[in-house]
């Protein structure tokens, strides 16, 4: 199970792709690594029976080099995206959500996965979940409210085709003219997860978005 946290220095993965894991990992400066590396970590720490004494990690202080335990890329990646280096650290990511806040939009109870919560906390952006049968009297609430935030763009994320139908064509389309006022982007989970590793590894951190 992963558990993002700021202190986080390896995330092991099966492969590099596009996930919500993968981004938060790319925003926290982590380095990738197969399964494996951990393995020899715990192999070169294991003190062996009929040798006690330090082990060998302890003797060398060397952790297992990360070039030897890179994973591989996902088939769904660009060619411009199988390249190692634009995989490794980069400091410059750090807070580059922090200009935007994200309205989580669900159906009733239902809400978005911790992976999109802890993706956008951990880019230093802020959230909160709208319920897309609150109406729209609420949604306008919500929007003045997170407009009056100084220097935040507001971005929608949900899944259209769901979301239209719990509350039926002519609901949605009331909301998003109530949204089209003060919102920069309509987007889904997926697109926002794809297009946060995208920018990443493009290292192009100027904005997500032109309004």
């Amino acid at each position: 199970m992963y558990t993002p946290d700021a202190q986080i220095t390896h995330h092991l993965v099966s492969q590099y792709t596009a996930t919500a894991s993968i981004a938060t990992s790319l925003l926290s400066a982590s380095h990738f690594v197969k399964p494996d590396w951990l393995g020899e970590i715990i192999r070169l720490s294991s003190v062996e029976e009929d040798r006690p004494g330090a082990s060998q990690l302890e003797n060398t202080f060397a952790l297992p080099p990360l070039s030897k335990y890179r994973p591989p890329f996902s088939p769904s990646l660009q060619d411009s995206q199988k390249i190692f280096r634009v995989w490794e650290p980069n400091e410059e990511r750090l807070n580059m959500l922090s200009p935007y806040r994200f309205f989580l939009v669900n159906e009733n109870v239902k809400v978005p996965g911790s992976d999109m919560r802890d993706l956008i906390q951990r880019g230093g952006g802020a959230y909160e979940h709208l319920d897309v049968c609150a109406g729209k009297s609420k949604w306008h609430k919500a929007l003045v409210r997170g407009n009056a935030k100084e220097g935040q763009k507001l971005v929608l994320v949900g899944e259209q085709e769901s979301l239209k139908t719990a509350v039926g064509e002519r609901e949605w389309q009331d909301l998003l003219h109530e949204v089209e006022m003060y919102v920069c982007v309509t987007t889904s989970e997926g697109v926002l997860t794809y297009r946060i590793v995208s920018i990443c590894l493009l290292f192009h951190l100027a904005i997500l978005w032109k309004r």
